[in-house]
């Protein structure tokens, strides 16, 4: 696949339309034609009836997709950058790197090649997780430091709170483990945030500070602790430059909506989501294709809105099954099954969970992401009263769990297998579910399990 298409996977109809209103002639209006229209199977194939080899339509591809990025995004290098990080495509970002560095644009003078090296470095650490290389950002951070013209000795620190940063995100989605050569992660940043103590540098506080609010919201969930530091890098907000200033805000609006989410404060995090959406929406050049998007989603659907929720979706993961799968396609998937089955839109519901078990796979394959779709696989034929199967379901999902050192009851993921169990043999057989069962039961009514709450609340009410 030309990386043009990989862009053209992610396009909404405005940037599509913005596409094909470049002016072309002669092989690259007719390329470009055959990569807008062509169906994907014959599209090789009509390159070739154009008359032109495998490396002359490549050639003419790459400049074709050097004139997307002009249209598309016309600010310059960092919007660019920014735009294809949202956009999930991180082996773009990869090679428009190369190409600007092998080609000395924007590297005239040593203030930018120091300004280029630094947003080089910070955009190779957020790519989609499955595409993520520590060893391009190592390279990028030597350079940048090699070219800064006025050095520190905490230099090293900021690269060092960059990629701890970048861990945290690999260790939410299960990519990782939490110890690493130099400790835990909450014990590295510990250490990191010792060597600040009585220090002038606001920018590294502050920077220190938001890694302690994303590990708080998605390693170790404490929405108090997230408020606590969330507050403290807000005091040193305006030290951090221009091109960190409002990505780091954005970022800090999305963990307090989270944290309210977390706390069960559900119209407020409502509130400061929408905000924060709609600020991200308006930006041309960016998508809001995050994983704050899928958790305002997630509030939306919670407060009964589905049809927005579903709009939400489709305006920012179209390309999610498009052939450019990432990290995010089966939390997309999840995401999707669980309004459906909430709206009673029980095929549908299946075709999502499908897709998602599918995706899973792979560099894409996370456990939490199997567990859930294997719940939802279990939901699914539940409400469709094939308990048969559903009970084999949660044999198998219990196999799953013990050889990955879960428990059924005491653990979260567990307990949605051994809540369905119990409430279908309340049901067949009369008995009482458990005291214990119940009580976890309660917590899913508020807080961060809302969302899969409300299927269990569905599986609680629902009679066969």
């Amino acid at each position: 696949m030309h990386n043009v298409e990989l862009l053209f996977h992610t396009l909404n109809d405005e940037g599509l339309d913005s596409v094909r209103s470049l002016k072309l002639k002669g092989k690259q209006e007719a390329v470009m034609g055959e990569l807008l229209l062509s169906h994907e199977e014959d599209r090789e194939a009509n390159i070739e009836s154009l008359g032109l080899s495998k490396s002359h339509a490549d050639q003419i591809s790459s400049v074709l997709l050097q004139k997307c990025y002009k249209v598309l995004v016309p600010d310059g290098f960092e919007p660019l950058c920014n735009f294809l990080i949202e956009k999930g495509l991180g082996k773009l970002l990869y090679n428009h790197l190369r190409l600007i560095e092998k080609s000395g644009e924007a590297l005239g003078t040593q203030e930018a090649k120091e300004s280029f090296y630094e947003i080089a470095f910070e955009s190779s650490l957020r790519v989609p997780i499955n595409e993520l290389d520590f060893a391009v950002a190592d390279r990028y951070a030597g350079l940048y430091l090699a070219n800064k013209k006025i050095r520190s000795e905490h230099d090293p620190l900021f690269i060092d709170l960059r990629k701890l940063r970048a861990e945290i995100t690999l260790i939410a989605a299960g990519k990782d483990n939490l110890t690493t050569k130099g400790g835990t992660i909450l014990e590295r940043l510990q250490a990191m945030d010792e060597m600040l103590l009585g220090n002038d540098f606001p920018a590294l506080q502050c920077q220190c500070h938001i890694a302690y609010t994303e590990y708080y919201s998605r390693i170790d969930p404490q929405p108090q602790f997230v408020l606590s530091h969330l507050k403290e890098a807000m005091k040193y907000m305006d030290s951090l430059p221009p091109h960190m200033l409002r990505r780091e805000k954005g970022i800090l609006t999305a963990q307090l909506a989270n944290s309210e989410y977390m706390l069960g404060h559900f119209e407020e995090a409502y509130r400061l989501a929408t905000q924060l959406y709609l600020i991200r929406r308006s930006m041309k050049y960016l998508s809001s294709s995050t994983y704050y998007t899928i958790r305002y989603t997630e509030i939306v659907a919670i407060l009964g809105k589905f049809d927005e929720a579903e709009q939400v979706l489709a305006e920012n993961f179209a390309h999610a099954f498009a052939g450019k799968e990432n990290n995010l396609s089966a939390m997309v998937a999840i995401t999707y099954a669980v309004i459906c089955l909430m709206q009673g839109r029980y095929d549908e519901a299946r075709e999502h969970i499908e897709r998602g078990l599918s995706i899973n796979s792979g560099k894409l394959y996370s456990l939490q992401s199997e567990i859930t779709l294997r719940f939802l696989e279990a939901a699914y034929h539940f409400f469709t009263k094939d308990w048969v199967f559903t009970t084999t379901l949660i044999e198998r999902a219990l196999q799953l769990l013990r050889r990955n050192e879960h428990g059924l009851r005491q653990d979260d993921v567990g307990f949605q297998f051994s809540f369905i169990k119990a409430v279908m043999l309340s049901q067949e057989e009369g008995t009482p579910i458990p005291p214990a069962i119940m009580e976890k039961y309660n917590q899913y009514s508020t807080g961060q399990y809302r969302f899969l709450g409300m299927v269990l609340e569905k599986i609680f009410t629902f009679k066969k």
